[in-house]
């Protein structure tokens, strides 16, 4: 196929239409790492009304260092209200809002004239202003605001832990094989263990469509939305690690880090006892890219610390809880400085998923990893 002004070339000998559908989440797909890839796909979802979605993406964008983006995710940061798309109102549609504004303010201040005379005819005064009615209205609305809120939509329960874990894996593993895998290929021995097993109740199977994936009891549609899929974040100023969705923080852990943050990238590979029982890497590990690592420790009075060498370190117990959830390919976030996470729904740990027969055999490794501890 050449290629003409409304196809874009992706990959060698690969095109994207412009004037497809889904043309930007196939730019994303293939160029993941793209700061105006993410920033052109969150301008797009924001004007489809996907604000969630928009907004991970223009995250995304801002930790690849784009500088609208940046701009935008500090101002929502910043802001004490849920996440608003960036606003772009055509010319005659703004003056159009202006002239109903306009007329609305007129009519209220007749409507208003009218009122007073009215009690003035009837000899009769209120003492309640039209000032001290906004204020009372503004004091209660700003009671009702945290200062930590949630991301719009409803908050993740446990009963979709199971499913949400398990459709990250399927999804990930398509977005790098460009297919989905079969359940031995899911839980396969390392480095292919995209999970270590397939939570007690759930069912996954590959179908024409793709796969069928169910868990009992039921889950809500909104669990399997695609552009919900799980992502590690690294937030330097707090010193802490989520896990994400949506824009959603599921969990918050505290880590131990260098000075300087490890670069956003994804999880390559997961190992049991990296370097032994009780070796530096602790229990378990999260392999970045580029020689990092998210790990656990022998050393765990450093965690809270600046000290590492530039992996992040937790402890045992916490990379423990979070190794279960985090497949292969998962996205792992790099925030800017001076950022902290919103309330995480399940504050400081995950549940502890029930453990079916399917599991991989072998997530221990022969191979001497050397990450910047």
């Amino acid at each position: 196929m050449k290629p003409t002004d409304s196809l874009v070339e992706v990959r060698p000998h690969v095109y994207v239409s412009k004037h497809d559908p889904g043309y930007y989440r196939k730019v994303v797909h293939y160029h993941p790492l793209s700061a105006d890839a993410h920033y052109e796909y969150a301008l797009y979802l924001f004007k489809e009304g996907q604000v969630n979605s928009g907004f991970r993406h223009m995250k995304m964008a801002s930790s690849l260092h784009h500088r609208q983006a940046t701009h935008w995710v500090n101002q929502q940061r910043t802001s004490s209200l849920p996440p608003t798309p960036p606003k772009k109102f055509p010319w005659l549609l703004t003056c159009l809002l202006l002239l109903a504004l306009l007329a609305f303010l007129v009519a209220a201040g007749l409507l208003a004239l009218s009122t007073i005379q009215w009690f003035d005819s009837r000899h009769t005064v209120s003492h309640v202003t039209s000032e001290s009615v906004f204020e009372r209205h503004a004091s209660t609305e700003l009671e009702a605001i945290s200062p930590h809120p949630r991301p719009m939509g409803t908050p993740t329960e446990a009963d979709v832990l199971p499913v949400l874990m398990v459709q990250n894996a399927a999804e990930r593993y398509e977005q790098m094989h460009g297919a989905y895998p079969s359940t031995d290929q899911l839980i396969g021995d390392f480095p292919n263990n995209h999970l270590s097993f397939l939570p007690s109740g759930t069912a996954y199977t590959l179908s024409d469509q793709g796969y069928d994936l169910s868990s009992s009891p039921a889950v809500l549609p909104r669990s399997l939305t695609q552009s919900d899929l799980l992502e590690l974040h690294y937030y330097p100023t707090p010193n802490v690690v989520t896990l994400e969705r949506g824009g959603e923080v599921l969990v918050t852990y505290p880590v131990a880090s260098g000075p300087k943050p490890p670069p956003t990238s994804t999880v390559l590979t997961r190992v049991v006892e990296p370097l032994g029982s009780n070796g530096a890497y602790g229990s378990k590990a999260l392999a970045l890219e580029d020689g990092y690592a998210i790990h656990g420790t022998n050393d765990p009075s450093s965690i809270g610390s600046y000290e590492t060498g530039g992996c992040l370190r937790m402890h045992d117990a916490d990379i423990d809880n979070l190794f279960s959830y985090v497949a292969i390919g998962t996205p792992f976030i790099s925030e800017p400085e001076g950022l902290t996470p919103p309330y995480a729904t399940f504050g400081k740990s995950l549940p502890t998923l029930a453990e079916s027969d399917q599991q991989s055999k072998q997530e221990k490794s022969e191979l001497s990893f050397s990450w910047k501890h």
